[in-house]
């Protein structure tokens, strides 16, 4: 289960659905609400949504804590991950306007450049209804877990179990297509196989309901993997990510950026495995002996 879920606020606007939302995954963790505030804005209305918070969350019987950090223009995705820093946090939950790669080179966008400080999974609540979906989720509800191989398939059916506990998963896969000049590469079907039957092993040792498709598409995997999410009926889409920057992703191409610009339902993007490695030993050379 989830002991520690950051819940980051920047305004009004979206807090009611963040907030709900984090309600409907929180079980027993203990939430920490951090609203990212504007150092020219009005600091009592910041302080008085914090608690707000707060109080909304205690209403819904989630133990919660609030944390104002003041911020100049700029700085709110480095303050988001200076938050899951100073606390290391098993999720953070982040509303999305689903900008581009593009809009996030020139325009800023605060959830994904604070994915690519941060190693935590993040769940950016994307579409109509979020909570809604989350809670369905974790009542038996279905998930696309879509795998590219890089990630530990334990580790990411752990992070599903937790999620959602009683859900059926579909592990579904994007075979790889490169063209180059006279040549072209299709990743082998065998190989795409057993990428998904990994994961779906894993989920299903752990008690989720699995099954698994390997597909080779011309369109492009973003693309593919939202339809196949509404295909299958799927009420949260989680990912894997290799955390690029923003330019990176534009350039190379960053899988879990643009889902999260296509979706219409809640994505969940996989922490790195190397940086939670790093923040589980952190938090126990912090703990007393």
């Amino acid at each position: 289960m989830f002991k520690t879920i950051i819940a980051a606020l920047d305004h009004d606007e979206h807090a009611e659905e963040v907030l709900d939302a984090t309600a409907a995954i929180a079980g027993s963790a203990h939430v920490e609400v951090v609203h990212i505030h504007d150092l020219f804005g009005s600091r009592p209305d910041a302080e008085a949504l914090m608690q707000a918070a707060v109080d909304h969350l205690a209403q819904q019987g989630v133990e919660s804590a609030g944390q104002l950090r003041v911020v100049t223009r700029g700085r709110r995705a480095e303050e988001i991950a200076e938050a899951e820093a100073d606390q290391p946090a098993d999720l953070i939950v982040m509303g999305s306007h689903g900008r581009s790669d593009l809009a996030a080179l020139v325009l800023g966008s605060v959830g994904h450049q604070a994915m690519q400080r941060s190693g935590a999974p993040f769940l950016f609540l994307r579409g109509e209804f979020a909570a809604a979906r989350l809670r369905s989720v974790r009542a038996g509800g279905r998930v696309l877990v879509a795998v590219n191989g890089s990630e530990s398939p334990a580790e990411l059916a752990e992070l599903v179990k937790t999620i959602a506990p009683g859900s059926r998963a579909l592990v579904f896969h994007v075979r790889e297509m490169a063209v180059a000049e006279a040549m072209t590469y299709v990743e082998p079907a065998d190989d795409g196989a057993a990428i998904v039957a990994a994961v779906a092993r894993a989920l299903m040792s752990r008690g989720v309901q699995a099954e698994s498709i390997a597909a080779l598409e011309t369109e492009s995997v973003p693309k593919r993997i939202v339809r196949q999410a509404k295909d299958y009926r799927a009420d949260l889409i989680v990912v894997g990510s290799r955390r690029l920057s923003s330019a990176a992703g534009l350039l190379l191409g960053s899988v879990a950026h643009e889902v999260i610009h296509l979706a219409d339902r809640p994505v969940l993007v996989a922490g790195r495995l190397n940086a939670r490695v790093t923040a589980a030993r952190r938090a126990a050379a912090m703990a007393p002996a």
